[in-house]
C-alpha cells in the first residue's frame, strides 16, 4: 500500500510539473513569437521538428509526459498486483469457509444418525408398551 501511495504522489508531482511547464510556455508565448501562423504547419510536419522544439524548450513538456506515462503504467501494474493479492486472500477465505461448512455438515450427519438411533429406541419402547398393553 505504501508503494502505491508513493507512485500516486509521483504522478501528482509530474502532473503539476507538466501544468507548470505548459503555463510557462503559454506565458512566454515562444511559438507564437518565433513562428508565424503560416509556418506552424511546416514545423509540425518537418523532420527537424524535434530540433526546433528543443531550441524552443518544448522537449521538457514531452519528457515530463513520457515520465508521467511510465509512472501511470507502473501505477497500473501495482494496482493489478494488489487486485491479484486481494483475490488470493478472498480465495483463501472461501476455502477456509468451505472447510468449516464441511465440518458442520459432518456434525449434522452425526446428529442425524443419533436422532435416528433415538427414534429407533422410542419405537422399541412403544413396541414394548404395546406388548404390555396387549398382554
Amino acid at each position: 500500500m505504501e508503494g502505491m501511495t508513493n507512485i500516486i504522489v509521483k504522478v501528482m508531482v509530474e502532473v503539476l510539473l507538466i501544468i507548470a511547464l505548459a503555463t510557462r510556455e503559454i506565458q512566454q508565448g515562444k511559438i507564437s513569437e518565433l513562428i508565424s501562423d503560416d509556418r506552424r504547419s511546416f514545423l509540425i510536419y518537418s523532420p527537424s521538428e524535434r530540433f526546433f522544439k528543443k531550441l524552443l524548450g518544448l522537449s521538457e513538456i514531452e519528457d515530463a509526459l513520457r515520465r508521467l506515462d511510465k509512472l501511470t503504467q507502473e501505477e497500473h501494474r501495482m494496482a493489478a498486483a494488489q487486485d491479484l493479492l486481494a483475490t488470493q486472500r478472498v480465495d483463501e477465505r472461501v476455502m477456509s469457509i468451505e472447510n468449516d461448512v464441511q465440518h458442520v455438515d459432518e456434525g449434522v450427519k452425526g446428529i442425524d444418525q443419533r436422532v435416528q438411533g433415538v427414534g429407533d429406541s422410542v419405537k422399541d419402547v412403544l413396541d414394548g408398551i404395546n406388548v404390555v398393553i396387549d398382554g
